[in-house]
């Protein structure tokens, strides 16, 4: 069972890994997705056996919606890579991000490139992402204090993306899972009670941020 089946639906439609941005082709980026559902087919959202010493780099894959209202179904969907490091103590550690190297449409269903993702197939994602252009820059996620295998990460970053300017800003909420610590996942959300802004050119708009990925 692939961890795509595994793991929550939200944080498959966000997600992590490498960047600026202007390299990213659905190839590359289909293959981020693919590695990381391969890495932890395993693991999927098993309880994480945390280490206290030492440190992990996490490569994977990242999506983001935007969308008018936290509802609906059809938006901008982003989609690239996701690096996330990570120093281990016996009091918790810290751990660091930034997604990059983008891809994205306007006007597209949100749960094509979901079920496809669920499917766990790279040529289908691929196929999918052939219609998907080029988007600049990238988000950090700020050093933020592990607690047990959770941890809440401070979201920063500006994407653009066909003429328009996305802001992400606020908080997302993250996890480790497995034995030693082998994934991790980051979740952010704009619009009802979440606590990430997102703005398009400007005006607020609501969806989500999302990144897995694996040692």
């Amino acid at each position: 069972m692939s961890c795509a089946r595994m793991l929550p639906p939200l944080v498959l439609l966000t997600a992590c890994a490498t960047q600026s941005g202007g390299d990213a082709t659905p190839e590359a980026v289909a293959k981020s997705v693919g590695d990381v559902i391969t890495s932890l087919s395993d693991v999927g959202a098993a309880k994480a056996t945390m280490p206290t010493s030492g440190t992990a780099t996490f490569n994977g894959y990242a999506t983001a919606f935007v969308k008018d209202a936290i509802t609906d179904q059809t938006g901008r969907q982003l989609v690239g890579d996701a690096t996330l490091s990570a120093r281990f103590s016996a009091a918790g550690g810290s751990v660091e991000g930034t997604i990059g190297n983008l891809l994205g449409r306007e006007n597209v269903n949100q749960t094509e490139l979901f079920s496809a993702i669920q499917n766990g197939n790279a040529g289908e994602i691929e196929a999918i992402l052939g219609d998907y252009t080029q988007a600049s820059g990238e988000i950090d996620l700020a050093p933020a204090t592990i607690t047990g295998a959770g941890f809440t990460t401070a979201i920063d970053g500006t994407i653009t993306h066909e003429g328009d300017t996305l802001r992400f800003n606020g908080r997302g909420t993250g996890n480790f899972s497995g034995d030693d610590a082998s994934g991790v996942q980051v979740t952010g959300i704009a619009g009802g009670a979440g606590d990430m802004t997102l703005t398009e050119n400007g005006a607020l708009k609501a969806g989500t941020l999302a990144a897995v990925a694996a040692q």
